[in-house]
C-alpha cells in the first residue's frame, strides 16, 4: 500500500508509510497476540460456539476457565481496536463515527 502511494508521487508518502507501520506495530500486532491467546483458550474443541449443552448440568472448570479466557480476549481485542475512542477523557474529535455522517 506505501509502496503504491510512493510511486504515485503523493507528498504525503512518508506519513502514510510511518501511519501503516505504525497501524501494524501497535494495533494489528496485539490483535494478533491476542487472537492466539484465545485460540489456546479454545483449544481443539470442535462443538459449534453456541452448542448449548442441557441445561440441567453444570459446566466444569475447564469449560469455565475457556469461556473466561475467550471473552477476556475477545475484550482485549475491542480495547486494542477502540483504543481512547468515546472515553470519558477525550474531546468530540474522538468519538466513534457511525455510518455515513
Amino acid at each position: 500500500m506505501a509502496s503504491d502511494i510512493k510511486s504515485g508521487g503523493n507528498p504525503n508518502a512518508a506519513e502514510t508509510e510511518t501511519d501503516i507501520n505504525k497501524l501494524v506495530a501497535e494495533t494489528l500486532d496485539k490483535i494478533i497476540d491476542v487472537a492466539k491467546t484465545v485460540n489456546e483458550a479454545i483449544g481443539n474443541v470442535n462443538a459449534p460456539i453456541g452448542n448449548i449443552p442441557d441445561q440441567s448440568t453444570t459446566g466444569t472448570a475447564a469449560e469455565e476457565a475457556s469461556v473466561k479466557f475467550l471473552s477476556e480476549g475477545i475484550g482485549n481485542i475491542v480495547n486494542v481496536v477502540l483504543k481512547d475512542v468515546e472515553s470519558a477523557d477525550n474531546g468530540t474529535d474522538k468519538r466513534l463515527k457511525m455510518g455515513g455522517g
